[in-house]
């Protein structure tokens, strides 16, 4: 899971945002896609996804 094992800095903001909003969303308190759409910007700003 790239979330655990490639993320470039587990304590940044996005980081940590993304993590919950996943987590929420496995749990039904979120919206997938919701989560989705918070995952990718968090990945374009820690440059996993250009």
């Amino acid at each position: 899971m790239v979330l655990m094992d490639e993320w470039p800095d587990l304590r940044g903001a996005g980081y940590v945002r993304a993590r919950s909003f996943c987590r929420a969303a496995i749990a039904g308190r979120k919206d997938a896609e919701e989560a989705r759409e918070i995952f990718v910007i968090a990945a374009k700003e820690a440059n996993l996804l250009h």
